[in-house]
């Protein structure tokens, strides 16, 4: 059974009754199986983070409300300290987004074995994605229906920028084989964009199968890969890369009672490119 370094309040002695507490860095025990060691977001007995009952304790079956609740209580081993200048809600993106891109990202080797990464979606997820894998040295193409979302990969720091439309053929003219690794937020046909030996790894959950085309798959020794969330000891490289880099994800803040209407706008495409609520009463700051 591995560790983790997690922040929490530490009895010193037995005046600990008294509030003789400490609060630091220590050693928790980790999740894992016979085969996975510390990777807690596999473990076949997840409590999912919205709409799902919970698993342990007092309020075992109760419902979670996820990020819509005020309040959260849970085991001290899932929590990372929010680093020290970090607006929090930053930290709520990252948490989310970031870590969805960053946990693929290192485990198939960005900046380092895949030199070149692709983005697929430039959006919630896929925004984040592009700053976090040029902040893990790569060379970022970002790809994304049309020709609206351009500007922003560039500025966000993509270096190329490929606009996809009904014809994918004559799109990805000049781009066969340009990626090692491949990020996918959406679900299309871009294994042709992929080195002999790359990856493309899928981040978005689509309702319908997956459909891959075997002949570029088998002839390029191409992988194809899935990817949930992180760990929590990766959550924490995440938020040391983020400061360390500047990794500063486009977030748009609501306070927590204009809550249906940042449902309206997201449903309306507004999102540019990640709504946070910011609970106000536990001293959030608009």
């Amino acid at each position: 059974m591995s560790t983790t370094t997690i922040p929490a309040w530490v009895a010193l002695d037995e005046t600990a009754g008294d509030g003789n507490l400490k609060f630091q860095d220590v050693e928790s025990k980790k999740w894992d199986d016979d085969n996975i060691d510390g990777e807690e977001q596999f473990c076949p007995q997840m409590c999912w983070t919205y709409l799902s009952p919970l698993c342990v304790g007092n309020s075992k079956g109760m419902i979670n409300q996820g990020g819509y609740a005020k309040v959260w209580r849970g085991s001290a081993r899932f929590a990372n300290k929010v680093p020290d200048g970090m607006d929090p809600a930053d930290a709520a993106a990252l948490v989310c987004t970031g870590i969805t891109c960053y946990s693929p990202l290192k485990r198939y080797g960005a900046g380092t074995t895949a030199k070149r990464v692709g983005i697929i979606g430039v959006g919630g997820v896929g925004h984040v994605g592009i700053m976090i894998a040029k902040a893990m040295g790569a060379d970022v193409t970002a790809i994304n229906r049309g020709t609206r979302k351009e500007a922003d990969a560039l500025k966000l720091g993509a270096s190329k920028y490929i606009a996809t439309g009904s014809d994918l053929e004559k799109d990805f003219e000049g781009h066969e084989r340009s990626l090692d690794l491949i990020i996918c937020t959406i679900i299309a046909d871009y294994m042709r964009l992929l080195r002999p030996m790359g990856a493309i790894v899928v981040v978005g959950i689509v309702p319908d199968p997956i459909s891959i085309p075997s002949r570029p798959l088998i002839w390029s020794g191409a992988a194809v890969a899935g990817s949930p969330i992180g760990s929590p000891g990766e959550i924490k490289e995440m938020l040391d890369l983020a400061v360390a880099k500047g990794v500063k994800p486009w977030v748009q803040k609501y306070n927590m009672d204009d809550i249906n209407q940042a449902v309206k706008d997201m449903k309306a495409g507004k999102a540019r490119y990640r709504f946070v609520l910011v609970n106000t009463d536990n001293g959030g700051v608009l």
